[in-house]
């Protein structure tokens, strides 16, 4: 599996753990809704291939529901996926 976010469904626990089997530049996770409005971002350095790395999610200041989680190696979004706040 090329890159592993997780968990997809977030209720107590306000972190995300990303994992990639390549090397990726200028991370960056962004929570958007589902209309597109960035609601929140996080950025780290270089993620090391096999590296897993936590980000802190700040869930309580978003709403329960469906987000679109997205993850960008500088400027390039290389994953994305749907994640459910509780």
């Amino acid at each position: 599996m090329p890159i592993r976010i997780y968990p997809t469904i977030i209720d107590k626990i306000n972190w995300l753990f990303v994992q990639t089997n390549k090397k990726l530049d200028n991370t960056s996770i962004a929570v958007l809704s589902l209309t597109g409005s960035k609601l929140y971002e996080q950025k780290t350095g270089i993620l090391q291939a096999g590296q897993m790395v936590s980000f802190p999610l700040d869930a309580d200041s978003l709403s329960p529901g469906t987000y679109l989680l997205q993850l960008f190696s500088g400027s390039e979004m290389v994953y994305k996926r749907k994640i459910s706040l509780g």
